[in-house]
């Protein structure tokens, strides 16, 4: 699932989610600002903290928390194969795009034969 809230929102999501079964894995775009950030983004580190928190501290087990980078997130999927995925959103900052790009990074990485079966039936559209 890839959708784009506030974090506070998104955290209530998590939790919620989280609580309800075990072995869910966490992803979370990896954000380190530095010199060339346009803006101090106190939303992103906090989003990032309250995740690994929810994720670490649930009361059912199994659970993983998954930093990944945006460059090897973006290299997963065009928006052509979002669309064919039915996993592409129109929104003002592309930010769920990009949610659904780090979920197949996770699946190739954690599940390698889920994304394989995945991309068998995205040839096949």
């Amino acid at each position: 699932m890839s959708i784009e809230l506030s974090p506070i929102v998104a955290a209530t999501y998590v939790r919620r989610y989280l609580e309800e079964m075990s072995g869910w894995i966490v992803v979370v775009e990896r954000f380190t600002p530095d010199r060339r950030t346009m803006s101090f983004q106190p939303d992103a580190l906090e989003a990032i903290g309250m995740m690994r928190y929810i994720t670490e501290t649930s009361n059912r087990l199994n659970h993983r928390f998954v930093l990944q980078g945006r460059a090897e997130a973006m290299k997963m999927a065009g928006v052509s194969d979002l669309k064919k995925l039915h996993w592409h959103k129109l929104t003002r900052d592309g930010h769920a795009n990009a949610a659904a790009r780090h979920v197949l990074l996770a699946l190739l990485t954690h599940y390698p034969r889920d994304y394989a079966n995945l991309m068998d039936e995205l040839q096949s559209l």
